[in-house]
């Protein structure tokens, strides 16, 4: 068990079945379900609740970030990368951090969740910005032990790629 990261770009919120009783046929070309938003949270609030497809112009990204113990051990190498801080250190006080690079990231869930395109690019850019500091952060961790570095090097750039799309009217799947 682990975590696995789903992107997609250019999705559509379903339209309501009146909506769709109305057009009937034209919405024949309609997409596959992605995602069901039932609340409105901070990582994903510029999505209405409902129901999200696929489109033509869907492009989707799928990766695993590691088991749940490795991926939090990511996030807290970027955690201490980006922030100077622990993980923990940011979950016992989110304020302080709020707005910071990565901080959307490092202060989510690992089990579920969904961060939809304005968090996505803010996200996408910090972690651009960064890539260098993480890399060497990475350098001072693990030493020669290139293993490491490479896993979370492909993992961080699986990210930037996964808020890439995300950004271009999009989302972020946890799963």
């Amino acid at each position: 068990m682990g975590l696995d990261i789903c992107a997609y770009s250019n999705i559509m919120k379903q339209p309501e079945p009146e909506v769709q009783k109305v057009v009937g046929k034209l919405l024949a070309s309609e997409g596959e379900e992605i995602l069901e938003v039932s609340e409105v949270t901070d990582r994903c609030h510029d999505l209405e609740e409902g129901v999200y497809l696929d489109t033509f112009d869907t492009v989707q990204h799928h990766f695993r970030a590691g088991s749940y113990s490795g991926y939090n051990g990511f996030r807290n190498r970027l955690s201490k990368a980006l922030l100077g801080v622990e993980a923990s250190a940011v979950w016992e006080d989110p304020a302080w951090f709020e707005g910071r690079p990565g901080y959307e990231m490092i202060d989510f869930s690992d089990c579920e969740g969904v961060i939809s395109s304005s968090v996505a690019d803010k996200l996408r850019q910090d972690l651009i910005e960064n890539r260098d500091v993480f890399k060497a952060h990475l350098i001072e961790v693990f030493g020669q032990h290139l293993d490491g570095i490479e896993w979370d090097m492909e993992t961080y750039d699986n990210f930037i790629y996964a808020f890439e799309l995300a950004s271009e009217n999009g989302v972020v799947v946890y799963t």
